[in-house]
């Protein structure tokens, strides 16, 4: 339970210490006197209306198009995959996949093809549990882990190899390449004491990420949460160890907070709040007081060169941007944001894309005025 002392925030030694890290991040980066509000403007560039809440996965990215450099909109609507190119649908690529309703969206180059050609091929993950693998708007192969797939990940492995990560609703994590499966592992919680049974949850958030151990050897992982208090370290399918935080986590990302040289790791909560993890202790961050469902981070060089912007969404209608523990900008949309993607246009142009819970897909631009 939450109010145990024993997982509290409150008794982390180093928390007591007066939040020495966090104080220490604030005293090196001052909020800038400068109102960003004053500086920063948006503009819808336009908007497609779907169905309300049809739209379940989005994902940006460059993938092959008509322009080699163009960066497509990736959208799962119902058991439909499209490619949106522009504002105009008689341009948008339906890629027929036949699988059950799509949950999940992810972008990585795997076929070697397409790696040379520096695009992206596209893995989605359905309803029924079944993984496809699309290259060039073509289905090049499937697996089926027979539950619905939470979430899908995809990085390069020890020997530099594509690993592709999925997680379904049983609560078991499946690490798979192009034709073989490497491991798969369920994660259980020894927390039911009236029964003395082991409970099995979804799994809500995976997350490969590359951090430096207390020797500055840096050392890859896989972070894992499943609707619990816990945030768990695992390493080839085996849990190395957990992390005890103060609400279940909704959103997990990786961003440079604290110090440019480092990636810090960032969860937001059901309670309305952001923590940080340095050092593999949990320290609180920001406190939004509002229920998060994405959290997302990116640097945006008009605003710093070595810290990134924290932006969120949430039960709120809109984004909210983040730099050094302060809120800078909200970007304000018409609903709650079930989905959102950015990248950098340029320095001083960051591109918005939304999918708001009435079907709202938009895109905006924010500009930042040096």
């Amino acid at each position: 339970m939450l109010e145990s002392k024993k997982h509290t925030l409150e008794s982390n030694k180093q928390i007591n210490n007066n939040n020495t890290i966090i104080n220490d991040y604030n005293n090196t980066i001052k909020k800038s006197k400068i109102s960003f509000e004053d500086i920063i403007k948006t503009r819808t560039l336009w908007t497609r209306q779907f169905k309300p809440y049809s739209i379940n996965a989005l994902e940006v990215g460059k993938i092959p198009l008509k322009k080699k450099s163009e960066i497509g909109i990736i959208i799962g609507v119902g058991s439909t995959l499209k490619i949106i190119q522009n504002r105009d649908d008689n341009d948008d690529i339906p890629v027929t996949t036949s699988s059950g309703t799509i949950l999940c969206i992810k972008l990585f180059p795997i076929i070697p093809n397409s790696s040379d050609n520096k695009v992206n091929d596209i893995v989605i993950g359905d309803e029924n549990g079944e993984i496809s693998l699309i290259s060039n708007n073509q289905v090049f192969l499937k697996h089926n882990f027979g539950t619905s797939i939470t979430n899908i990940e995809i990085t390069k492995n020890m020997v530099n190899n594509v690993e592709i990560i999925a997680s379904d609703f049983s609560g078991i994590i499946h690490s798979f390449d192009s034709y073989n499966v490497n491991w798969k592992t369920r994660i259980v919680n020894n927390d039911n004491t009236q029964m003395n049974l082991p409970t099995v949850y979804p799994i809500k958030c995976i997350l490969p990420i590359k951090i430096k151990d207390k020797f500055n050897i840096e050392t890859s992982y896989l972070l894992v949460s499943n609707n619990t208090s816990k945030l768990y370290f695992y390493q080839l399918g085996y849990k190395k160890f957990e992390i005890n935080v103060p609400s279940p986590i909704n959103t997990i990302c990786t961003g440079s907070i604290l110090s440019s040289e480092n990636q810090d790791i960032l969860i937001g909560c059901k309670n309305g709040n952001i923590y940080i993890i340095n050092n593999y202790k949990l320290y609180p961050l920001i406190e939004l007081n509002e229920y998060i469902n994405k959290m997302k981070t990116i640097n945006i060089p008009s605003i710093s060169k070595e810290q990134d912007v924290i932006i969120c969404s949430g039960q709120f209608n809109g984004l909210k941007f983040y730099f050094s523990r302060s809120l800078i900008y909200t970007f304000n949309t018409s609903d709650w944001i079930y989905d959102f993607n950015v990248y950098l246009f340029n320095p001083n142009i960051l591109r918005i894309i939304t999918v708001s819970v009435d079907g709202e897909l938009q895109v905006s631009e924010l500009i930042i005025n040096e």
